[in-house]
């Protein structure tokens, strides 16, 4: 079961009601998976009366080995970590167009331990990740609309085609001369379009693609005398 979904849907009802106060969303989905962690960003796309609040907090834990490149002296290496967000969203008017303008401030607790150059290693990490900033408009199906015509696309969805651009800033704890961070260090930018086709109206298939660059703050290889340093490893959740 989608958790964010069903109470983004008990949220609908109470916009339907005329309530457009901030709407305060508790996300407690919980899983295990052998995998970096996953982006948590709540119905980018989908439309909302202009001057709709959202307040959401996410937790994901992620456990397992973590797959290293095998150039690389690092071996073994196991993970469990915590991640909380708390992500503010509101809607607004954008050329006449429905958008969301959304901040996400992530913070990461949890133990990797693994085998480095032959000598084994444990970081225990609790620190903020790096803050995000999302904004999305609806290009096509969905302008700027209030209660009343927010209650007619719930009643004849239509399709609806929208793009985002994500800026995440090396904001996060990052330390040198330690392998594992919480932060990636560097800036992050990506763009990406999304397709809502209503299947039935309570029925909603949403495709997206997207395309990323990012520019580390600091150089990657660092030398001492004859010896080069391995790029540090971030993993960032």
């Amino acid at each position: 079961m989608n958790v964010l979904h069903t109470l983004a849907r008990a949220g609908d009802q109470v916009r339907e009601s005329g309530l457009l106060a901030p709407i305060v969303v508790a996300v407690f989905s919980v899983w295990t998976f052998t995998a970096a962690g996953q982006e948590l960003v709540p119905r980018a796309y989908w439309p909302a009366p202009k001057g709709t609040n959202f307040l959401v907090l996410g937790y994901q834990y992620s456990s397992g080995d973590i797959v290293t490149d095998a150039s690389l002296p690092v071996t073994g290496v196991d993970s469990s970590i915590n991640f909380a967000q708390l992500t503010y969203q509101r809607t607004l008017s954008l050329f006449d167009r429905t958008a969301n303008i959304q901040f996400n401030l992530p913070y990461t607790w949890g133990t990797t331990e693994g085998v480095a150059e032959g000598e084994y290693r444990s970081r225990d990490i609790s620190a903020m990740s790096d803050v995000r900033i999302l904004l999305s408009v609806n290009l096509l199906g969905a302008p700027s609309m209030d209660v009343a015509g927010f209650r007619a696309l719930r009643a004849k969805p239509r399709t609806i085609i929208g793009a985002s651009v994500l800026v995440q800033s090396p904001t996060g704890d990052y330390e040198a001369d330690k392998v594992i961070n919480a932060s990636s260090n560097r800036w992050v930018f990506k763009l990406a379009t999304g397709v809502i086709w209503p299947v039935r109206p309570t029925w909603l298939l949403r495709p997206t693609s997207a395309r990323g660059s990012s520019a580390t703050t600091t150089n990657s290889w660092v030398r001492h005398g004859n010896r080069t340093r391995l790029p540090p490893l971030n993993f960032t959740w």
